[in-house]
Parts: C-alpha cells; sequence; structure tokens
C-alpha cells in the first residue's frame, strides 16, 4: 500500500497500528520505499519497518556477514 498522497491508506495503517497497541503486538512495517514513508510511519509510532529503503534483497551469506558485529554483542 502506498502511503504518499493516499488519506485513505494512511488512516488504514493509523487503524492498525492503534489495534496492534491495544492488543500489545508489534508491528513491522512492509515495503518501505522512501524517507517520506518513514517519517510517516514513525509520526503514527511505528517502531519497526524493513523495505527497499533500507536494502535490496541479499544473498544470504551476505546477509550473515552483516550481522557478524551483533553476533558479537549477543
Amino acid at each position: 500500500m502506498r502511503m504518499t498522497g493516499d488519506k485513505q491508506s494512511v488512516e488504514l495503517v493509523r487503524m492498525i497500528l492503534e489495534l496492534s497497541r491495544l492488543l500489545n503486538l508489534d508491528v513491522v512495517a512492509e515495503g518501505i520505499e522512501s524517507e517520506n514513508e518513514v517519517r510517516i510511519l514513525r509520526d503514527m509510532g511505528c517502531e519497526w519497518g524493513q523495505g527497499f529503503h533500507y536494502s535490496r534483497p541479499i544473498p544470504m551469506d551476505e546477509f550473515v556477514d552483516g550481522c557478524g558485529d551483533y553476533k558479537k554483542a549477543a
């Protein structure tokens, strides 16, 4: 769902986030493609997201290698 320029989509996302808070559930926004979408979601209180804005899909071995610093901290 595109978050830019579509008030109905923005309201739907807002309601999903509100319902998740009432149910004490975490939400991961998927398909984030722009800084503007990040800003809108953060303003709504969404804490987690993924999408092309952060990274294009990468092979698993590259992902695992990139997590090396996080594995050491755990």
